[in-house]
């Protein structure tokens, strides 16, 4: 059986909060300490607050509030978790007394799944069967130390521009990393920020079921 386990999550929204003052940090810190015990100022104007504990952290800059996720508990019930974060932008934007619009997004998903034969090297072994048509002799002489081959999709719309991707996980041969990045070109309110994560999720997850039936077995 192949189980898609989610190791990361990033949901990066791109809007207009003007210049993080020490008015505003301490506003800041009111909203974010209480559940992100770290503070650190990673560049000019730039602060992250970090759960170590959880494994998740939010960065706050002019232009942006970043929400970076490695826990595998939040990630296992990921959907569940997603509005809780949309109440901490909207807490941000309202503190800041701004609009709750989002000038653009990005989400990135990676997640892990077993090959299904085994050895230290079945998913490398595995891409470089499936993935392509290319002899094994023309691998050997283009590529004389081969570790495995990826496979890359781009669908490019109005609104988004997705880049989702298979290959071997370089730190564990045995197993297939799926990449999934999504960015949008268009304005949107807080409230269709979650309906679009949420719906990205879902994608993220058919993504898997499509790589599982036509590469993965």
């Amino acid at each position: 059986m192949m189980d898609l386990k989610i190791v990361s999550c990033k949901l990066n929204a791109n809007l207009n909060l003007g210049s993080i003052s020490e008015k505003r940090l301490v506003l800041l810190d009111e909203l974010l300490m209480a559940k992100y015990s770290q503070k650190q100022m990673i560049a000019l104007g730039i602060y992250a607050y970090i759960n170590p504990v959880k494994k998740s952290a939010i960065v706050v800059g002019s232009g942006q509030i970043n929400i970076n996720i490695d826990s595998e508990d939040i990630l296992k019930n990921l959907s569940g978790s997603i509005p809780e974060y949309i109440e901490l932008y909207n807490a941000i934007t309202n503190a800041f007394t701004i609009d709750n619009i989002v000038d653009s997004i990005e989400i990135d998903f990676g997640g892990l799944v077993d090959s299904l034969e085994k050895g230290k090297r079945a998913a490398a072994i595995k891409s470089s069967q499936k993935f392509t048509t290319l002899n094994k002799k023309a691998f050997e002489t283009m590529f004389p130390n081969l570790v495995g081959v990826g496979l890359r999709f781009i669908d490019d719309n109005d609104k988004f521009l997705l880049d989702a991707k298979i290959e071997p996980f370089l730190g564990d041969l045995s197993k297939f990393y799926l990449g999934f990045n999504v960015k949008s070109k268009q304005k949107m309110s807080t409230k269709e920020l979650e309906e679009v994560i949420l719906a990205q999720i879902t994608k993220f997850e058919i993504f898997f079921g499509f790589a599982k039936d036509n590469f993965l077995i």
